[in-house]
């Protein structure tokens, strides 16, 4: 999330895409759908997103309060969004959102340290997991990527 693509394969956007754990919230709901259906367990719930006046409500960082809440998003070191994408190149672009990285200031006022980003990025990590957002497997790559992602 510090250095965010500006796309992917075959297509290019304006700025730079929405680059949070999608992959990990996206893997996490495909194993309780099958659980759902096989077992009649019920996926996992998140509050809705936070909206005012047609607007989402964002936290002082800039990112949304409410919905599915990773490590990214509560200990963060960029704005997320799903919004403010140019089509650039392609049409796609409008569905992948924007990243926008802290500037090293904003980084330094968030966490003084580097260990406390990292301790908040692993306590964000097991909220993520215990709340039923992450799988557990994937929490060990979330926790590994801390140790890189602060400069200190």
């Amino acid at each position: 999330m510090r250095n965010p693509p500006s796309g992917g394969a075959g297509f290019s956007c304006a700025k730079p895409i929405n680059a949070g754990e999608q992959q990990y919230v996206l893997q996490t709901a495909f194993s309780q759908l099958n659980r759902w259906v096989t077992s009649g367990q019920a996926p996992s719930k998140a509050p809705r997103l936070q909206i005012a006046d047609n607007a989402y409500v964002l936290d002082a960082n800039g990112n949304v309060k409410g919905g599915i809440r990773t490590p990214a998003v509560d200990v963060p070191v960029a704005k997320l969004s799903g919004l403010g994408q140019d089509t650039g190149s392609s049409p796609f672009c409008a569905l992948f959102g924007t990243t926008v990285p802290f500037t090293p200031a904003q980084l330094h006022t968030l966490y003084p340290f580097h260990d406390a980003f990292v301790v908040a990025w692993i306590k964000a990590t097991a909220s993520a997991v215990k709340a039923g957002f992450i799988l557990p497997a994937d929490a060990k790559p979330l926790v590994a990527a801390a140790s890189s992602t602060v400069p200190e």
